[in-house]
């Protein structure tokens, strides 16, 4: 009796394993399809055993080994467009800046 109930444990915790094993893949997966910002949360978790699941620490630290590239137009496009979203918001928050920074938004302005 005692012996098919450890069986049945060893099993319980094999499958367990296997289904964190899985969730993780998945996690992963997410979110290297959600981009940038979401790859580097989970490289941040991925230092951090006191949160997550040893499991879970191996498979978000292979965010950090085997990101895949994006194209670099894409990089550059996001970055205008976040630079320009913050200096509008400066600007809406501290008044007009004249035109002063004109240039440098001008810059960061992807070309068509």
């Amino acid at each position: 009796e005692n012996r098919r109930q450890s069986d049945q444990i060893q099993v319980t915790n094999e499958s367990n394993e296997e289904i964190q094993r899985n969730l993780s893949q998945k996690l992963r997966t997410a979110l290297t399809d959600l981009g940038p910002t979401f790859v580097k949360v989970g490289q941040q978790l991925s230092i951090r055993p006191d949160l997550v699941s040893p499991i879970v620490l191996y498979e978000l630290q292979r965010l950090c080994d085997a990101v895949p590239p994006f194209d670099d137009a894409v990089a550059m496009r996001v970055l205008a467009e976040e630079l320009s979203l913050g200096q509008r918001q400066r600007e809406d928050d501290h008044g007009n800046d004249n035109g002063c920074n004109q240039d440098a938004r001008e810059d960061f302005t992807p070309e068509a």
